[in-house]
């Protein structure tokens, strides 16, 4: 890939949302990004108080305080995710989300899986989140999809991604979602997506075949999915005879719907998890084998 295009020099914070990772292990990505002319700060407020439980990087407020002045930062270019894992739901009723219509610059904000939680929250503001690799997951990830998300850091360029089609037809709308565990968890609360009118990304991993039907279940139930002018699914691994019984249940549990839905895209809990931009508008063209999502310009 030519790197021409990569003129400018962009700037990003690191920011811990969810669980804790000791920065040294970023050093392989922090380099390879300050080669892309992507200058890493990891120095931003990392003293922080220790989680009450092992699993939580600092306080909910201080992960709720951290992130409002990660917004209001006008010196950076990049808010990037540093890992899930478990916690960013846990500061979602602490944040004053009013302060969201003062903001004037928006920058890209990276990450995916427990991220799910605030990203969600954000699309109801105007924000367009990017769903891509961690920072904690960007040495590991193929060079295809690094390509992808520099480009689209550097260019605003989203990549089309293919997959295959499960269910005819094309559909366009703005693209929501992420990892399905953290969806489900947010039915019912005021944090959830818009789903009016979306076309619904999902992913998820070391989840067995009967979570993946209860959450799916859970959904229908809760008639979002109705909502809905088409679903695409990413990634869904460790979950035993992948290829032979996830297309199924998803044939089986959302044939229903009416709406075309299409699998196998390269995205979430992969070395293959090219970036999404959550709130762009998307179509769906699931006319034929090969399923195209591509941004809508």
């Amino acid at each position: 890939m030519s790197e021409s295009y990569i003129t400018t020099t962009k700037k990003a914070a690191i920011f811990f949302p969810s669980s804790p990772l000791d920065t040294k292990k970023l050093g392989p990505a922090i380099e390879e990004l300050r080669d892309k002319n992507i200058i890493v700060d990891v120095n931003f407020n990392l003293d922080v108080s220790k989680g009450s439980v092992p699993y939580l990087w600092g306080s909910d407020q201080d992960r709720a305080e951290i992130f409002r002045q990660l917004l209001c930062r006008k010196d950076i270019d990049i808010i990037w995710c540093v890992r899930g894992g478990y916690g960013a739901s846990r500061w979602l009723d602490i944040f004053d989300w009013k302060i969201l219509d003062n903001i004037t610059s928006y920058h890209d904000i990276i990450g995916f899986s427990d991220c799910t939680f605030f990203f969600s929250k954000l699309l109801n503001y105007g924000f367009m989140p990017i769903h891509g690799p961690l920072l904690s997951t960007f040495f590991s990830t193929s060079d295809e999809s690094k390509d992808a998300i520099l480009k689209l850091i550097h260019l605003g360029i989203p990549p089309y991604l293919y997959g295959k089609t499960l269910i005819r037809g094309k559909a366009r709308g703005m693209i929501i979602g992420g990892n399905l565990t953290c969806l489900c968890h947010l039915i019912g609360t005021p944090h959830e997506p818009p789903w009016d009118g979306a076309i619904l990304l999902i992913e998820d991993h070391h989840e067995a075949l009967y979570r993946i039907d209860r959450m799916i279940t859970h959904l229908l139930s809760s008639k979002r999915l109705n909502r809905l002018t088409g679903i695409v699914v990413g990634h869904i691994l460790n979950i035993g005879l992948y290829e032979e019984l996830l297309p199924k249940l998803l044939m089986e549990r959302l044939k229903g719907l009416s709406i075309p839905i299409a699998f196998k895209f390269p995205v979430g809990h992969h070395k293959d998890n090219f970036p999404v931009v959550l709130g762009k508008q998307y179509e769906l063209d699931a006319t034929q084998d090969i399923a195209i999502l591509k941004p809508i310009s």
